[in-house]
């Protein structure tokens, strides 16, 4: 077995075609052929069939491709870690958060970058959902994430804060001279809600079904800021998290909810027992060791 076969065996796993991974390979069909064959025979187990003209995993094909993935992630995580040690340099983080927490990661990264003359790393930032943060962690593809509480075995996690809910409504909405409202004054309202793929959609249903309270679902996205505008076009009403960028919504009021629901709970993430470049680490235990972080909510 050699790594060329396990690149092989993977890029055929992705494109369900000899020809088409032969070509992106840019090496014969035969080359591939061969190859494979060399792996089955040598582990003993056939790893793709024929289904028209595509090949399909087998049982085990599926099985072994689950550990060559994680195999060739964790050496292409070598290589970046020795070429960052061996070429002095800036090391990037990797770092992927919920859109509601853009101002937390911004706030923690500005104060952290503040203590630094010349920060030795530069991030990589992407929002996410949170079952997409984790699955990033577990296949190694980010080094840190800022989610709600991880689902997933092999993910650690340190409390930041917590955020608690409001109800969003238009500037000139009738509840306008309002500060506050029950959740029952949301019974047949329009909803602007975030989408079933969602976690915190799950988490608003519960709330809203534990108070016996029925709004009309109008409209869904996974996106704050889609829902935002949707409530500022006079669509609906929505519950979100209270974060900073509703300070940067003129158009927009948040009212408090009266009822005593549960605030949504936030935590850094990371890959148990991840072996991390030592800037990561160094940002990761600033965050942990910072005394109040979720002042950024």
């Amino acid at each position: 077995m050699n790594l060329q076969q396990l690149y092989y065996f993977q890029k055929i796993a992705e494109c369900q075609q000899y020809t088409l991974a032969a070509q992106e390979l840019h090496v014969t069909q035969a080359a591939l052929s061969y190859a494979i064959s060399n792996l089955e025979r040598e582990l003993g187990g056939k790893f793709f069939e024929r289904t028209g003209k595509k090949v399909l995993l087998t049982e085990c094909g599926k099985a072994y491709l689950a550990c060559v993935q994680e195999a060739l992630q964790a050496l292409d995580r070598g290589e970046r870690m020795v070429r960052e040690l061996a070429l002095p340099g800036k090391t990037v983080i990797k770092l992927s958060y919920l859109e509601s927490l853009k101002h937390l990661v911004l706030g923690l990264i500005s104060e952290q970058c503040a203590q630094e003359q010349e920060p030795a790393f530069h991030f990589e930032l992407a929002h996410s959902n949170s079952a997409s943060i984790e699955q990033q962690l577990l296949r190694r593809e980010i080094d840190l994430g800022i989610s709600t509480a991880p689902a997933k075995d092999g993910i650690a996690s340190h409390l930041i804060g917590y955020q608690d809910n409001v109800v969003i409504i238009p500037r000139k909405h009738p509840w306008a001279r309002r500060g506050s409202i029950p959740l029952s004054a949301l019974e047949g309202q329009r909803l602007i809600a975030y989408s079933r793929e969602c976690v915190i959609r799950g988490y608003y249903d519960s709330i809203l079904k534990t108070a016996r309270v029925h709004p009309e679902v109008f409209a869904e996205s996974r996106f704050h800021g889609s829902i935002l505008d949707m409530v500022s076009y006079h669509m609906g009403v929505a519950i979100v998290p209270r974060m900073k960028r509703l300070e940067e919504r003129h158009d927009l009021l948040s009212l408090s909810i009266e009822d005593d629901i549960p605030p949504r709970a936030v935590y850094l993430l990371w890959a148990e027992g991840a072996v991390q470049m030592p800037a990561v680490e160094a940002f990761r235990r600033y965050i942990v060791e910072s005394k109040d972080p979720g002042r950024y909510l």
